[in-house]
């Protein structure tokens, strides 16, 4: 199943019911799909670490396309989700992401150093760079 199919699934709850759920839900999706729930201040040297909202559909979406290419190139996907964070713990994620006004997040880690990152569109275009999405 898709991290997108899971909105589909809950589309009968209501929005409060099916929040609490897809934020229980997507992270046993994520445990089955290979995908590291990410860990403030530490992971794996080589990682994209990505923060979500869990109800917005484009980026469940996107976590699919993500997953896929990580898995194909042999990354490391590191996920959380942004509704459990105020702005301080997301800077404990992405230290120097700076401000964040719209998900989702992304940060590139090589040799355990942060490289790139950014929230929004800036995200979204720098995942199409390093990870070749359409």
């Amino acid at each position: 199943m898709k991290f997108a199919d899971l909105l589909e699934n809950s589309k009968h709850m209501s929005p409060a019911t099916q929040q609490r759920w897809l934020k229980k839900e997507i992270p046993t999706r994520m445990s089955e799909a290979g995908v590291r729930l990410a860990q403030k201040g530490s992971g794996a040297p080589d990682r994209i670490v990505m923060g979500i909202a869990e109800y917005v559909p484009d980026e469940l979406r996107l976590l699919d396309s993500v997953c896929k290419a990580t898995s194909d190139l042999g990354l490391v996907l590191e996920v959380f989700l942004m509704t459990d964070c105020s702005q301080e713990e997301i800077e404990e994620y992405l230290p120097g992401v700076g401000r964040v006004f719209q998900s989702p997040i992304v940060g590139i880690w090589k040799a355990g150093t942060l490289k790139e990152s950014g929230s929004g569109h800036a995200a979204r275009a720098l995942l199409r760079k390093d990870l070749r999405l359409p």
